[in-house]
């Protein structure tokens, strides 16, 4: 497990200090921490063995080398306690103190990050940054081969699609495990399990049972996103406070059991009522991920107009992440795949976080790595460059 997704499925806990010890001399351990320093918003410790064991299991490194490396990390900002492991001595303490004693402590990092984490890897949301994609093909509603799979037992069809889905440039994957005819909380677990083993890719859990998203929390090796949590009663009541114990992420779905919401402003009114709550049990607003509830514009001619606006409210005036299931603008329309492509440019001009979309889908995942180019986000020049060149590659496979 690497340091970082580690300390990203932990980091929900009141930690005093998180750091390394053993293993290693100091020196060895320096690039752990310059890697581990910056994101890490808790005092940080370092007890080194006294270099690598000798040929005869024995420890060589002098108490002054010790000091010296440990001197300089401290110099670097990266620690604020430090002792000695495996082979260390009185001698090695007291060089320690000799070297350290006029230092002040480093100031504890205030900043807080959005970051999910599987059990290998982090994956960082920016609302600055990159567009990003949950993709949403584990879920057995309208795929009989996948339903029939299920109720065998098999796990066959839902590790291919996770292999698949990450190699489409998927960021998060969805887990959803609703049918009728297979036990769901059991079969959710054998997906985290499976999945997990399959992908590095962290996960977000689906489902309508409140005990289905904790017992898949409980069991899950890192920090996941729940999909979603609502305003009403049931997820509301009881789903918040069991995101805040296992330090989840969630989608914030502006619903309440009265049903859609009438207007943009009722529609404000549930996100402000549920941030209310999630922040006074504790949690922050970089736990938050915003659903903009995108209806069908057949139905709503306002249905885009109304989901760019909340797009634009929660991450201007709210500083929030936001996300949504795009292709539901297009429902019953002709020809969707125009009006879908239209709505992912604009909404990424709005401020779109993520989408939960099939990263199969070449022209949306083109047009969001040609809108992230256009919009000057981190590293979209390249990204833009090496999408292409896959696809472009890929189209002449397929001639």
């Amino acid at each position: 497990q690497s340091l970082e997704a580690l300390f990203t499925s932990l980091a929900h806990y009141p930690i005093l200090s998180f750091g390394l010890n053993c293993s290693f001399g100091a020196k060895e351990l320096h690039h752990f921490l310059q890697e581990l320093a910056p994101r890490i918003p808790c005092h940080i410790s370092i007890y080194p063995n006294a270099g690598l064991p000798n040929e005869m299991g024995e420890y060589d490194e002098s108490p002054e080398f010790t000091a010296l490396c440990l001197q300089n990390m401290a110099k670097e900002g990266l620690i604020n306690i430090a002792g000695g492991c495996c082979g260390t001595t009185p001698e090695h303490i007291a060089s320690l103190v000799a070297a350290t004693k006029n230092m002040k402590p480093v100031p504890v990092m205030q900043e807080r990050k959005r970051v999910l984490a599987s059990e290998r890897q982090i994956q960082e949301i920016d609302i600055n940054g990159p567009f990003l994609v949950i993709g949403e093909r584990i879920n057995p509603t309208g795929k009989k081969e996948l339903q029939e799979s299920l109720r065998q037992g098999s796990m066959e069809i839902v590790c291919d699609m996770a292999e698949e889905q990450e190699e489409m440039g998927a960021h998060i994957l969805d887990i959803n495990m609703g049918m009728n005819g297979i036990d769901e909380k059991e079969m959710m677990l054998e997906a985290i399990e499976e999945v997990t083993m399959t992908t590095s890719l962290p996960l977000c859990f689906d489902s309508s049972h409140v005990d289905i998203i904790e017992a898949a929390l409980r069991r899950y090796p890192g920090r996941a996103l729940i999909n979603s949590i609502s305003l009403e009663k049931e997820k509301f009541e009881k789903l918040l406070p069991i995101a805040k114990k296992y330090g989840a992420m969630f989608i914030l779905l502006p619903l309440s059991d009265a049903g859609l919401p009438k207007d943009i402003n009722e529609k404000k009114e549930i996100i402000h009522t549920i941030l209310a709550r999630a922040l006074e049990l504790g949690m922050h607003k970089e736990d938050i991920v915003v659903d903009g509830l995108v209806a069908t514009v057949g139905a709503n001619k306002n249905a885009a107009l109304e989901t760019l606006e909340t797009i634009c409210y929660c991450k201007n005036e709210l500083g929030l992440a936001t996300v949504g299931g795009l292709s539901n603008i297009s429902f019953g329309l002709p020809n969707r795949g125009f009006v879908n492509a239209a709505f992912v440019t604009m909404a990424l001009q709005s401020g779109l976080t993520m989408a939960i979309a099939n990263p199969s889908s070449d022209i949306m995942m083109n047009l969001a790595a040609a809108s992230d180019l256009l919009l000057n986000k981190a590293g979209a020049d390249l990204n833009y460059i090496n999408r292409m060149a896959e696809f472009d590659a890929k189209k002449k496979l397929n001639l």
